[in-house]
């Protein structure tokens, strides 16, 4: 009984000291995120005359203010133009792609466009597959459970241009279609994390509902994914953020329906190019 205490309270504080590390490394993210909320309410004046970096926004001081207003002027100034992006085709010719003026809505919807969409469309065809390797055993599931299990092993480099090439060549470059069917595509790490979670689940649950005459997508749409509904949602977040975050698809693939990301990284690079013009990279 006494060894059973001590196992429980050694666990209880093991549990403790986990938590605190985990407490204080979720209070520098928010510490972080309120210094830059602050940070956004100044005006040039607390930076230039005052000196406050670190500080609440200085209302003491004359002409100076809270500014929510700096919202507003980011969002009204948060736009960039996309030059003239028009290809031909080996199939359909020129296919024209004419000179885009964006704007933050602009940039906040192809970004849903492609992260929303983008991270269902390719957790679906992941998850389908995998399922399909895991409970239907034929010849074709052997080779395409090998095929990922190779692309998964041996990295494949100078990919890129190829692509770009197929996607011209298809008229599929620079548009939102051509943007989901990239996402179509069932390699990497969450197709043998899928293969394992269907390889676990009971034969009979599919079993029983063939015996009641059910078909195999109404089988898999009414049982199968309400079981892997947790993971599902789990993976398409996790690819949700990573294609959120990503401004070198859109700049390579989609360059004229840049992403926000894409406009973060145009900006700051505009913002880089005006310093260097202006000498204040110059070394004396």
């Amino acid at each position: 009984m006494k060894n059973k205490q001590k196992k429980f309270s050694i666990f209880n504080l093991l549990l403790i000291v986990v938590f605190a590390i985990l407490l204080l490394y979720s209070l520098t993210f928010i510490l972080l995120i309120s210094w830059g909320f602050l940070t956004s309410l100044k005006s040039v004046i607390d930076f230039t005359d005052l000196g406050n970096v670190l500080g609440l926004p200085d209302i003491n001081f004359s002409k100076n203010e809270i500014r929510f207003s700096n919202y507003l002027l980011v969002f009204d100034s948060f736009r960039f133009d996309v030059a003239d992006k028009s290809y031909y085709s080996s199939i359909f010719g020129l296919v024209p792609k004419p000179k885009v003026e964006t704007n933050f809505l602009y940039l906040i919807w192809n970004s849903a466009a492609y992260a929303v969409i983008g991270s269902l469309i390719h957790t679906m065809t992941t998850a389908t597959v995998a399922f399909i390797c895991a409970k239907y055993r034929f010849k074709y599931t052997e080779v395409i459970y090998t095929t990922a299990l190779i692309v998964m092993m041996i990295p494949i480099v100078g990919a890129y241009p190829s692509e770009l090439k197929l996607l011209q060549d298809l008229g599929l470059y620079n548009s939102y279609f051509g943007m989901w069917m990239q996402k179509m595509t069932f390699t990497g790490l969450y197709f043998f994390v899928f293969y394992a979670f269907f390889k676990g689940i009971p034969d009979s649950f599919i079993e029983a509902a063939e015996v009641d005459g059910a078909p195999q997508f109404t089988i898999y749409l009414t049982i199968i994914i309400p079981l892997a509904i947790k993971i599902i949602s789990t993976v398409m977040l996790l690819t949700f953020i990573d294609y959120w975050n990503n401004y070198q698809v859109a700049l390579l693939y989609h360059p004229s329906y840049p992403t926000l990301a894409y406009g973060v990284f145009s900006m700051s690079t505009q913002s880089l190019n005006v310093n260097v013009q202006k000498g204040a990279w110059d070394t004396p």
